[in-house]
C-alpha cells in the first residue's frame, strides 16, 4: 500500500533515461541515480521487483529479467532503447545512499495512477510498482557516485536493457 516500507531484502530497479547512459559503455552515468532538484524532487524514483509477487530468488540474470519484464510492463515513460535499468537490493540502495552522505534512507511504496494523454504523449496505465528512495543529502553527487560504482562492478547481474530483446 502507499506509504508502505520496503523489506530490506527487496529488490528495486532504476530506469536510467539516454541523456544519462555511456553511449559506448552502456553504463549509466553518475547523474542517472542523482535527484533532479530543479524540477523539485526530493526522493528517487524505482520500481519495486517484488510487489509483481515474484517468487523466484533473484540471484540469476534471467531471474532478474524475468523481474524486470513486469516492471517494462507498467513504466510511465517511453523506453528508449539507449536507456538501461539498474538493479539493487534494498538494502544495498540505503546504504549508498548513507555511504553518500544521506541519513535515515528508506525506501516507500508511492504506487502511481493512471496518466491522461498530454500533448504527444498517449494515457499511461497505472504502475503499481512505484516507489520512491528517501535520504539524500542536499548535496547528492557521493550517492550518484556510491551506485554508479556499485552497477559497475557487478554489470553482469545489474545493468539491465531498457527494451527487452526479441527471441530467445
Amino acid at each position: 500500500m502507499k506509504g508502505d516500507l520496503i523489506p530490506d531484502v527487496d529488490h528495486v530497479s532504476r530506469y536510467c533515461v539516454p541523456r544519462y547512459v555511456n553511449r559506448q559503455s552502456g553504463l549509466p552515468e553518475i547523474d542517472a541515480f542523482r535527484l533532479r532538484r530543479d524540477r523539485g524532487e526530493d526522493s528517487l524514483s524505482v520500481n519495486w521487483i517484488e510487489y509483481f509477487n515474484c517468487l523466484m530468488v533473484l540471484d540469476t540474470r534471467d531471474e532478474r529479467e524475468a523481474g524486470l519484464a513486469r516492471v517494462r510492463e507498467v513504466m510511465q515513460y517511453d523506453l528508449d532503447v539507449r536507456g538501461a535499468f539498474a538493479f539493487f537490493g534494498v538494502d544495498e540502495m540505503k546504504q549508498a545512499v548513507e555511504a553518500g552522505g544521506g541519513t535515515d534512507s528508506y525506501i516507500e511504496h508511492d504506487p502511481r495512477p493512471c496518466q491522461p494523454a498530454s500533448g504527444r504523449r498517449s494515457a499511461r496505465g497505472p504502475d503499481p510498482s512505484h516507489a520512491l528512495v528517501f535520504g539524500f543529502p542536499h548535496d547528492d553527487y557521493g550517492v550518484g557516485v556510491q551506485l554508479r560504482a556499485m552497477a559497475t562492478l557487478d554489470r553482469d547481474l545489474r545493468i539491465f536493457p531498457s527494451v527487452a530483446s526479441s527471441g530467445g
